[in-house]
């Protein structure tokens, strides 16, 4: 072969290879983009894989904070509810406590003003008797009140009982004096005219200046008349005209004076 055939040869070769290489490049080209399109196509479906993952757990979370508000939420009414449960039955215990409270200081009101009577019936109280001034207690009073109600209904042994008691239980009340002259009044109504006149005699020696001297004179006078003794019964009267005179007492004596005078000769 000669030198010129085998350029041709070497020439044509050549030519073929460029015309192949050429031919070849943009399918070898195409093979590179269809690689990156793919890789690209994974990577999308990955950040979307991941997104969506993403997304799933924060709507899980939400999920999760939304549950949880709601049971705070539940709760949070549920403890309202059983805070207005609780203030219904405080306000309902304290009306309870409070009718109870109005009804124990009105008892306290009672209790008090019902002692306070009582110690004031009990107190001693100032009196002023036949013109002697003193304490006279509540009870010592009524002792004495009661013996003269048996005086007035005509009870009179009832009344020296009584009063015999009195003076034992009262012996330095300023009611004494007044209770041994109707001792004597007493002594003289059931007829028992000498005790009648000892205790009436003991009584006027007791009490000189008592308002009830004259009183005292004239039944002495009655009872010595009653039991037969004119002359002192007479006596007696002139002593309360005299020592009396304008009394209710004096009046009465005088008459008696009259008709107990002895007999003219």
């Amino acid at each position: 072969m000669s030198s010129n055939t085998v350029r041709h040869w070497s020439a044509a070769t050549l030519t073929v290879w460029l015309l192949l290489a050429a031919s070849a490049a943009p399918a070898f080209a195409g093979i590179l983009e269809d690689d990156e399109a793919r890789k690209a196509i994974l990577d999308l479906r990955k950040e979307v894989r991941d997104g969506r993952e993403q997304l799933n757990r924060e709507l899980r979370e939400a999920n999760a904070r939304l549950d949880t508000a709601q049971r705070s939420q539940l709760e949070l009414v549920n403890t309202i509810e059983r805070l207005r449960e609780e203030v219904a039955k405080l306000r309902g215990q304290v009306e309870v406590l409070s009718n109870e409270l109005a009804g124990q200081q009105k008892r306290s009101r009672d209790l008090y003003g019902d002692l306070d009577a009582r110690v004031k019936s009990l107190e001693p109280r100032k009196a002023s008797v036949d013109g002697r001034q003193g304490a006279v207690e509540r009870s010592e009073e009524q002792a004495f009140n009661s013996a003269l109600e048996l005086f007035r209904v005509g009870d009179m042994r009832g009344t020296i009982a009584s009063l015999t008691t009195f003076q034992k239980m009262y012996p330095q009340s300023i009611l004494g004096p007044s209770s041994q002259f109707w001792i004597g009044a007493a002594q003289y109504g059931i007829k028992d005219y000498k005790a009648s006149i000892a205790t009436l005699t003991k009584f006027i020696e007791s009490n000189p200046d008592s308002p009830r001297l004259a009183d005292a004179w004239l039944t002495i006078g009655n009872a010595q008349l009653d039991s037969g003794d004119r002359r002192s019964a007479n006596r007696t009267f002139g002593k309360v005209v005299t020592d009396f005179p304008g009394t209710p007492a004096a009046e009465t004596a005088r008459e008696r004076v009259a008709a107990t005078a002895p007999p003219k000769r």
